[in-house]
């Protein structure tokens, strides 16, 4: 068997031999945090709100409310979740 590649180099048969690694992409393409920046005076609004945007109970959400601003509320959420 003759191969159709013998006037190439032997660097160039390596490249052009090569199996593609598949590239995988990013879980998620980019990240945001979401940022408290200025409280509003419903405090109870405030704390339901924080339960619902992190899936948490009561006393977390009571925590992070009573920090002074700017604070984070969730880090590592997708474009559409942090809308």
């Amino acid at each position: 068997m003759v191969s159709h590649m013998n006037w190439l180099d032997t660097q160039t048969k390596e490249i052009l031999q090569m199996v593609a690694e598949p590239k995988l992409a990013p879980p998620k393409a980019a990240e945001f945090t979401l940022v408290l920046v200025r409280k509003g005076s419903d405090y109870a609004r405030l704390v339901r709100a924080i339960r619902r945007i992190n899936e948490c109970d009561e006393p977390k959400a009571v925590k992070l409310a009573a920090r002074r601003t700017p604070v984070r509320v969730n880090s590592g959420l997708s474009e559409g979740e942090a809308l």
